[in-house]
Order: structure tokens, then sequence, then C-alpha cells
């Protein structure tokens, strides 16, 4: 199956349904445990912001599927009521998966183009994935490429010459 996301967004979803999917640090720890318990992964890292809750895996078992994670994902969020769930999921895997982790490490899919608090989030949620021992080889691989390819992005583009955060454009929009 190999590397694998599950992706709640601003792109798809609704505040009142990302909502229910923004666990705490706690939580986000024993879901991810629960994913390699549960066999449904073997490495698991899992970024929970107020604009997504993405949870990448890696697998390689082919009985390994989105439905076990989707499952486990709304059992969590005790969301299993959800109206139309697939509305609202996105399930990428292979090149899409690791596409999509690099443009969210670079702020290239957040709410405001390049927004630089994300890079620090996926380094958090990285880091909490190796100290819950639920990423390794693969996963830990991937992050760290991501993680150095945003850095790259961000020295050499104009997107770091700007201050951008949801927080700046809504204090320069109350000034102006």
């Amino acid at each position: 199956m190999g590397i694998s996301l599950i992706s709640i967004s601003h792109q798809h979803a609704p505040l009142s349904v990302r909502e229910l999917f923004a666990f705490p640090e706690n939580v986000q720890v024993d879901l991810m445990k629960q994913m390699l318990e549960r066999k449904s992964a073997q490495e698991c890292i899992l970024i929970s912001t107020c604009n997504r809750t993405e949870v990448y895996t890696y697998s390689d078992r082919e009985e390994s599927s989105f439905t076990d994670m989707q499952n486990l994902l709304l059992e969590f969020a005790e969301a299993s009521e959800v109206e139309n769930i697939g509305d609202y999921v996105r399930f990428y895997s292979g090149t899409k998966a690791i596409r999509h982790l690099f443009r969210v490490a670079a702020g290239l899919d957040s709410m405001v183009m390049g927004e630089d608090q994300i890079l620090g989030q996926v380094k958090r949620s990285h880091e909490q994935a190796r100290q819950a021992g639920t990423c390794e080889v693969y996963l830990n691989t991937l992050f760290r490429y991501a993680v150095t390819a945003a850095k790259k992005v961000k020295t050499e583009t104009d997107l770091s010459r700007t201050t951008v955060s949801m927080a700046t454009m809504a204090v320069k929009s109350m000034v102006t």
C-alpha cells in the first residue's frame, strides 16, 4: 500500500466538521497508536490544526484500507453520525499523498498562501509521532524531506518575504 493520507481540511470541510476532528495532543497520540495496534498501518503521523486534520500512514500490507482509517478517525471524533462524511474526507496514496504533504509544509495549501505557521505544525507533528513511537524509517524520511523542501521554498521565493497568517490578515483588514 505504501504512503497514504486521509485528510479533512478547509478545502472541503466547513468549520463545524473540522472542529470534530481537532483533537487535543493526548488524543492524537492515542489515535496514532491505535492505527498501529489495529494494523491499519505500520507507521502513522497525525497533523491536527484548526484548518486540517491529516493522518499520514505507511503500510506494506495490501489489506490496509482507507475504510479502516476513516472508521478509526470517526470513532475518535465521536462523529459516526456526520451526514455525508464522504463529501468532506479526501484520500490520497503514493505520489499524490507525498505531493500533498510537500504543499502543506510549504504553506501552499493554506487558507493564506505561504502562511508560515503550518511548517512549525508539521515539524511538531513529526516530533510527536517520533516520541510516541509511531513513526519509523518511511514517514521519518518523508517528513524530513518535506520540511527541508519547505524551508527551501521559504528562503528562495517571495513567500518568505511577506508576513502572512490569518491573524495578520485580520489585523491588517481592521487597520485599513
